[in-house]
């Protein structure tokens, strides 16, 4: 049976005694990690990202380079990227549940005494470094006028605007733009932008090219599960070129 690509994202903490001061060995300023110096990895770095791939996969191989990049940008943070061959240290991936992803591949976040948990799949290093900040938060930029908010729409092809968000509604918010690091996330209580898109307080506008294109309102029973799945569904055109990247925004809008 294939098995897809995998990442897992550790966060080490809670750790008795101090690290040891063994090095790890690395390439291009990832850790080659392996089952026997797995833990070593963990006690030396506060926070580790980690690729389980496949050799043969051809999003291993994108995700290596992603991997590379981002380790260039990390040099000096808290955090520290690894990679875990899972062709030769199958009892490491079975031992933290990186096992059974969907197609296209999985990300899990795990504390030392906690079980994995979902994380993005990541299309380049910029998105890999993007979710690390956003995770530290604030995970989304505060929008106070118009002509901020004209840069901002212009600034990508697709941007997810909230619109005086409640504190309970805006957390939601915050957490999506988490999960969905390619996609630039704002929040305003301008007036003025309210009636530019005429719409309403406690909304989530879709903004393409500059042109508004979707609108959700956001209530109290508005999960994060709910604003993912309308701005994961909206972030594809009607018609589009088939790529990677678009199968992955494929998949998670299922």
């Amino acid at each position: 049976m294939r098995r897809a690509l995998l990442l897992l994202c550790v966060a080490g903490c809670c750790l008795s005694g101090p690290g040891s001061s063994t090095s790890l060995p690395e390439e291009n300023g990832v850790l080659q990690l392996k089952k026997e110096n797995f833990n070593r990895a963990l006690q030396q770095h506060k926070q580790l990202l980690v690729h389980f791939f496949a050799p043969l996969s051809g999003d291993a191989q994108r995700l290596a380079l992603a991997f590379r990049g981002a380790a260039e940008q990390l040099i000096g943070s808290e955090v520290k990227l690894g990679v875990v061959d899972v062709s030769k240290e199958p009892k490491l991936t079975k031992e933290l549940n990186a096992t059974t992803p969907p197609l296209y591949g999985s990300t899990r976040i795990r504390r030392q005494t906690q079980p994995c948990r979902p994380c993005p799949v990541f299309q380049n290093s910029a998105s890999i470094v993007t979710w690390l900040k956003r995770r530290a938060g604030p995970s989304a930029d505060i929008i106070t006028d118009l002509n901020q908010s004209d840069r901002f729409v212009a600034s990508e092809e697709l941007v997810v605007l909230g619109h005086d968000l409640e504190r309970g509604r805006v957390e939601v918010f915050y957490a999506a733009a988490v999960d969905l690091p390619d996609l630039p996330f704002s929040v305003t209580q301008n007036q003025n932008i309210f009636r530019k898109y005429d719409i309403t307080q406690d909304s989530v506008l879709l903004v393409r090219q500059s042109n508004p294109v979707q609108v959700m309102k956001v209530t109290s029973q508005t999960s994060k599960e709910d604003l993912l799945s309308f701005i994961t569904v909206h972030q594809l055109e009607l018609v589009t070129e088939y790529n990677g990247q678009e199968a992955a925004a494929a998949w998670k809008a299922e």
